[in-house]
């Protein structure tokens, strides 16, 4: 009995070591990612070429809907969060508790047993997938807020603002998702 439950402890380890490597493994992708954007979407040239370059056509419609979009997000991820880690506490004891309480609901608590990893791991996709949601959201703010701040339509502007935008998103996100 004691061998069993050591080798599924050392199985739960190794199970959330690797989720988080592919956390991990992921959030470099994205990283990586927004740098190739950023070195591929900028005109090349000298620093002074573009500062002269603007931006034309740029859509003016009201951004209350991409505020009220991250805001759901933020709340999003931290439904997919909390789920991961309320999957990832869950032990055979929750199980034998509930059993006792209501039978059906400790059958859903078995099976999430049984698959404890492919849950955590729907989650943190989830999760990460609302992340990248919401870095698109920052570049679709991004024009409004160079204008906001009364700065020219140019690549570099629209670049800075974006990171301005996401600073804020950024600190919600890790306060309420």
């Amino acid at each position: 009995m004691k061998r069993s439950r050591a080798k599924l402890e050392k199985a739960e380890v190794r199970s959330s070591d690797a989720i988080r490597n592919w956390q991990d493994r992921f959030g470099a992708v994205l990283v990586l990612s927004f740098l190739t954007v950023l070195a591929t979407l900028g005109p090349m040239g000298t620093r002074q070429e573009l500062s002269q370059i603007t931006l034309t056509g740029v859509d003016d419609s009201p951004k209350w809907i991409t505020l009220a979009g991250i805001f759901g997000l933020i709340v999003l991820n931290g439904i997919f969060v909390a789920a991961e880690t309320a999957v990832e506490h869950l032990r055979a004891v929750h199980l034998k508790f509930l059993k006792e309480q209501n039978e059906r609901q400790a059958k859903r608590v078995q099976e999430m047993l049984e698959n404890q990893v492919r849950y955590a791991s729907a989650c943190s996709l989830g999760s990460q997938t609302v992340r990248l949601l919401m870095v698109l959201a920052c570049f679709l703010l991004a024009p409004t807020a160079t204008r906001l701040l009364n700065w020219e339509l140019t690549y570099w502007n629209i670049t800075i603002a974006t990171l301005l935008v996401a600073l804020p998103i950024g600190v919600l996100n890790l306060v309420f998702g």
